[in-house]
């Protein structure tokens, strides 16, 4: 390309695609040496969409455009283009739209043709020749509705259908539809057809040149495009962006035009490679995730109303091109000052530079890994934009480990579920950042910012008092925070130590020094058994449900879910054990913590577990899943059980799935189960997938035997009711139950 651009013998001549068969007398014919026809490609959707726009943007208007270079060889009165195939198939599908469109069809042929042969062909492939000739010589009438231009040649007798198997051709009908859609997408388009075929000032046009007035060869064309492919994603927005930063530069009297192009194929070029992904060559998706990601939190941050694109942006796909950044309006002057402007300040000789001296409250570079390979989430998302809005921001790092370990415990401890929450929370950022260096304090001035759960301010404004309390303080409580599960949210050993129930009274944390030392002594002595207790993913895998059964020795502490009750599973919002930790509101949340009490130490927890259990008196309707664990595992992986609405306690099913048309047992059959196991018998139970079926014990060392538990005839209670053989018998306890099966002789 530089070589045609710097010769300054032979400049060419500005022609139109009509003036090269018209003024130059010529035809085309695309050389073999050319790929395929690729901008009706699935993966070129972005720069077909583009160019085709471009276009008629320019006939609407009756802009002139001007598409570069189109040069090659001419032999005979037949051009054969080295580069510009892609634009000359595109303009000579339009040329042939557009007469239909316009009635101007016989005109179009008188140009394109010589008899019934066209004047635009492809040396490529036969199908792709002959396809070429039957499109001149044929005019699509008006579609039906709903009705493509693609479906509609397919099925002309005219058309082949071992042409589905050549690429150019699948590429020209996707191009053909492409250009019809966006055409029916104007409302009011005038006569564009004439714009094109203008002999005096056409509005597209080319630099037509000839190559061998350069003495350029075939195979020196073939090394200057021996790649073969169309321009990527990266690459098409590199040459826009470009484009658009001198505008940029203009307005706010910057350079960042030039900061890009020195950059963007040396340091900038050496940072991203080292985040793409493992298995590629190139880190152009990289790059277009992480300016998708940018443009993204500027839009959220944006007063203008645009839900619907923020959605679309937001959305999984990460293969997000310039046509849709600009079709959607997100490429703003705030976004490239945010793009230009980080990248500047990450970038060091290269490498990622890192802000953040704590990594394990947030690894800015596992967060930028995230970014750029597009495992995102909102979360992420809002912490990404607080960390390169924070260094653009403060122009440095003083003050931002504080900044982004609150980011981290606000972000991590609320619920984003949508687009609208997202850019609430985005708009609270910007809010805090002109007090970012100094957040705690914005903290303790009982500010609330928008977007984050209530519970997790209040929670941070008491840390705030703490942290500037003492050094001790800070670092108990920043390593407590940094546990994996816990993430920030340790209130409740807050609570445990007394110090919620101090700053509620007092607001404020100026007490003696002796309360001091109790405080901090009680805060580790409890944050320690916790540690104990979780692990990084949640409750550890303590054997035979232990935890759950010696802590429900001291009440019921299960969560609903739904119609559903649960022992509780480690990462759920409704019934996870963070649910319970967080929650003083429900009651439950002491039960935890006289578990906590009993626990001696740190060490032998199992052992501790298993005492607890075996001192239990209970003799409510707990008792069996305290006493044993077969019954938890029975409640699936949800550990899930069903209340029943109208007899309560009395009425416990044991949900293998959420519903129950799954499997499910009766709770208190199946407890008299286990306990005839431990007797070393041999017991047939009988689940169902209705409610209305009954779930009973069938036999016992193989003989029938009938019992379920319901209500009592000869008791208002409920009970076990035993039918053996033409025998009825009935018991409130399992003793009795036992007893009978005992004089029986089925035990």
């Amino acid at each position: 390309m530089e070589i045609i651009n710097n010769n300054e013998k032979n400049e060419g001549k500005k022609l139109s695609f009509f003036q090269l068969f018209t003024l130059e007398n010529l035809s085309i014919e695309i050389p073999i040496i050319q790929r395929d026809y690729a901008q009706g490609r699935e993966a070129a959707l972005n720069i077909r969409n583009q160019f085709v726009n471009a276009l008629f943007n320019s006939l609407i208007s009756n802009t002139p455009l001007h598409l570069d270079f189109v040069y090659g060889n001419v032999i005979d009165k037949k051009f054969t283009p080295l580069d510009g195939q892609q634009r000359l198939t595109t303009l000579f599908l339009l040329h042939w739209y557009l007469s239909i469109k316009e009635n101007s069809f016989e005109h179009f042929q008188r140009f394109i043709r010589k008899g019934d042969i066209s004047k635009f062909t492809y040396e490529t492939r036969l199908s792709s020749r002959e396809f070429c000739h039957e499109l001149v010589n044929h005019k699509i009438e008006k579609l039906e509705e709903n009705e493509t231009y693609s479906s509609t040649i397919k099925n002309k007798n005219w058309y082949f259908s071992t042409w589905e198997k050549d690429p150019t051709i699948k590429s020209m009908l996707v191009m053909l539809d492409t250009i019809d859609e966006i055409y029916k997408s104007h409302i009011e388009i005038p006569k564009l057809y004439k714009l094109l075929i203008s002999e005096e000032d056409p509005t597209i046009t080319f630099q037509f040149i000839e190559l061998k007035d350069f003495g350029l060869s075939d195979s020196l064309y073939i090394k200057m495009n021996a790649r073969g492919k169309p321009l990527t994603n990266f690459e098409n927005f590199k040459a826009k962006f470009e484009q658009l930063l001198i505008d940029y530069d203009i307005e706010n009297n910057k350079s960042f035009g030039d900061i890009f192009k020195e950059k963007i194929d040396t340091n900038w070029s050496d940072l991203f490679w080292e985040f793409r992904g493992k298995n590629s060559q190139l880190f152009d998706q990289e790059f277009m995730n992480f300016v998708r990601v940018v443009l993204t939190g500027t839009l959220a941050s944006s007063s203008e109303n645009k839900t619907k694109v923020l959605s679309y942006m937001t959305k999984s796909d990460g293969n997000l091109g310039y046509y849709e950044l600009e079709k959607y309006g997100v490429i703003t002057y705030q976004g490239i000052d945010d793009i230009i402007s980080f990248l500047n300040l990450i970038e060091e000789n290269g490498s990622f530079h890192s802000y953040l001296k704590d990594a394990e409250a947030i690894n800015e570079e596992q967060l930028f890994l995230d970014v750029t390979n597009y495992d995102i989430t909102y979360i992420k998302r809002i912490q990404f934009y607080a960390l390169y809005k924070y260094i653009i921001y403060n122009a440095g790092s003083q003050g931002i480990d504080e900044w982004m370990r609150i980011i981290r415990n606000l972000t991590s401890n609320s619920v984003f579920r949508q687009s609208e929450t997202y850019e609430i929370a985005i708009k609270s950022v910007d809010q805090m950042l002109p007090f970012s260096k100094n957040i705690l304090d914005y903290f303790k001035d009982s500010n609330k910012p928008k977007g984050f759960l209530g519970f997790q301010i209040e929670e941070e404004k008491m840390k705030s008092f703490l942290i500037q309390k003492s050094d001790e303080w800070a670092n108990t409580i920043k390593d407590i925070e940094n546990h994996g599960y816990f993430n920030g949210q340790i209130e409740f050993l807050l609570d445990f130590c007394g110090i919620t129930s101090y700053f509620n009274e007092n607001q404020d944390m100026n007490w003696t020094t002796d309360l001091n030392t109790k405080f901090l002594n009680d805060f580790i002595l409890f944050k320690n058994k916790a540690v104990s207790i979780f692990d990084n993913k949640g409750l550890k895998m303590f054997p035979d449900y232990l935890f759950e059964r010696a802590l429900l020795t001291f009440g019921n502490y299960t969560l609903t879910k739904g119609r559903n009750r649960s022992f509780l599973v480690n990462q759920d919002r409704e019934i996870g054990w963070k649910r319970l930790l967080r929650d003083s509101e429900n009651g439950k949340r002491h039960l935890f913590k006289e578990l906590l009490n009993k626990l001696n130490s740190t060490e032998n927890i199992e052992e501790q577990l298993r005492l607890i259990i075996s001192k239990s008196q209970t003799s409510n309707w707990t008792r069996y899943f305290i006493k044993y664990s077969q019954i938890i595992d029975k409640c699936g992986n949800e550990k899930m059980f069903r209340i029943g609405p109208e007899y309560g306690y009395q009425d416990i099913l044991l949900l293998e799935k959420k519903q129950t048309n799954g499997k499910h047992r009766e709770y208190f059959t199946f407890g008299l189960l286990c306990q005839l196991l431990e007797m070393g018998h041999h017991v047939d139970y009988q689940t169902a997938s209705s409610v209305d079926d009954w779930k009973h014990i069938s036999s016992i060392d193989n003989k029938p035997i009938y019992i379920r538990y319901w209500e009592l005839e000869k008791e208002d209670d409920f009970g076990f009711i035993v039918e053996n053989g033409d025998d009825v018998f009935e018991s409130k306890y399992e003793e009795g139950v036992i007893d009978y099966l005992k004089s029986s002789d089925i035990i």
